[in-house]
């Protein structure tokens, strides 16, 4: 008797409840994609109203590990300098109090994973791009070149698009 009450309780109890979380979940998920997507959109007028009239259009961010430092100031930023502003990760305390626009477009853009360094290609239409470089400079720093080089190309790649554009 006891099994058939509980068999009965699962059935009576378990969909209204499951149902009434659906309820409650479901329009938390879609408020906060649509409240990304126009966060996004604010970030990137912001950008372009800041920046793009300078003719940026990269938001570089890294930090001063010494796994790649030096390498980004001396190889990768002095090609990127015309197109792109750079933040810097390891002066990320100071975001507290004032919280700059490149670090709410970091934020934004950069994922949850390999997040530092990488580089946010911010175009004047279409998509916000990412290029990640934590996994590039761990096999750099193993002695292979390879997508390291892929991610360089990448950059370059883009900034001959920009310059086609203009």
């Amino acid at each position: 008797m006891g099994k058939v009450v509980t068999n009965i309780a699962m059935w009576v109890v378990i969909p209204p409840l499951i149902l009434l979380i659906l309820a409650i979940v479901v329009p938390c998920l879609v408020l906060y994609r649509v409240f990304n997507f126009f966060r996004g959109h604010w970030l990137r007028i912001r950008f372009q109203r800041k920046w793009g009239r300078k003719g940026k259009s990269i938001l570089f961010v890294y930090s001063e590990s010494p796994n790649w430092q030096g390498y980004i100031e001396r190889e990768i930023l002095p090609e990127l300098s015309p197109h792109a502003i750079s933040l810097n990760y390891s002066k990320r305390a100071e975001w507290k109090t004032n919280k700059p626009l490149e670090a709410k477009i970091w934020e934004q853009w950069s994922g949850g994973q390999e997040f530092n360094p990488v580089a946010i290609l911010i175009p004047d239409r279409g998509k916000v791009r990412t290029i990640p470089f934590f996994q590039a400079f761990r096999d750099f720093k193993h002695g292979k070149d390879l997508l390291l080089r892929q991610k360089e190309a990448e950059l370059l790649d883009w900034i001959a698009q920009i310059k086609l554009r203009r």
